[in-house]
């Protein structure tokens, strides 16, 4: 056998082995069937997280629930509230600039041109 087809060879039958490893040793966990989240690579939530990390929609913590636990100040706030103000100004160009092109780029695909990179 060629030494080039030799490593590739070596890989695929190391792959195939751990994943049949994996999957045996799951199996053999009670109450894990094979079609579980956990074989399919979902993550599973917790049934009643906590109430201070229910931001909005399930995505973390709000920035209010990370603030107070930081002991965050309101001159502290007041100074957030501006940096963010000052970077949305100084940005704002550009967002729009972006937004644009992405228009223009959308506008192209439906018409059916295509998009030349220089």
């Amino acid at each position: 056998m060629n030494k080039r087809a030799l490593l590739p060879l070596a890989i695929v039958v190391l792959l195939a082995v751990g994943g049949m490893v994996v999957i045996s040793s799951a199996q053999d966990k009670p109450g894990m069937s094979p079609s579980s989240p956990r074989l399919q690579g979902a993550v599973t939530q917790p049934s009643n997280p906590p109430s201070e990390f229910m931001g909005r929609a399930f995505h973390g913590p709000s920035l209010e629930t990370i603030q107070r636990k930081l002991g965050i100040t309101d001159e502290q706030k007041e100074q957030m509230r501006a940096l963010t103000a000052g970077f949305q100004d100084r940005t704002r160009k550009t967002r729009t600039d972006l937004m644009s092109l992405r228009d223009e780029k959308k506008t192209m695909f439906l018409s059916g041109k295509s998009i030349s990179r220089n």
